[in-house]
């Protein structure tokens, strides 16, 4: 038995962040609702409201900083609970109307810090139009 796994890797792609460049890795989407539900007279759960929350978008990578390493770190954390969106896009997914709602970012000792950041897309998550 001649059973050959053929092991597939991507690169790196950048996504912008604000004005800061990241070499994602991994991405992750959660999407879910909330419902409201209240006791009816017969003791059963009755459905009295839905809403659909804002999908979070966490991206994984790392981010170049070379020397400048506070300043990078001073604009991730000036994102957080900033007021104003961005647009940005992620292997061909436009993500609209985003907002950094946290982050994350190590220094390993090098030139690149570890960053994770977690976005709240507020315009929505469409197929990106090709530039043809």
């Amino acid at each position: 038995m001649n059973d050959v796994t053929e092991l597939c890797s991507r690169e790196a792609c950048p996504v912008a962040i604000g004005d800061i460049t990241l070499w994602c890795d991994s991405f992750r989407i959660v999407n879910d609702s909330v419902y409201y539900e209240q006791p009816s007279a017969d003791g059963d759960n009755v459905l009295t409201n839905r809403y659909r929350r804002s999908p979070r978008v966490t991206l994984s990578g790392r981010v170049y900083c070379g020397d400048e390493m506070p300043a990078m770190l001073a604009a991730l954390v000036a994102m957080v609970g900033a007021s104003a969106g961005f647009d940005t896009e992620y292997r061909g997914l436009s993500l609209t109307s985003c907002r950094v709602q946290s982050c994350t970012a190590e220094d390993g000792g090098g030139e690149f810090l570890d960053v994770a950041a977690v976005l709240a897309v507020f315009g929505g998550i469409s197929v990106a139009e090709s530039e043809e």
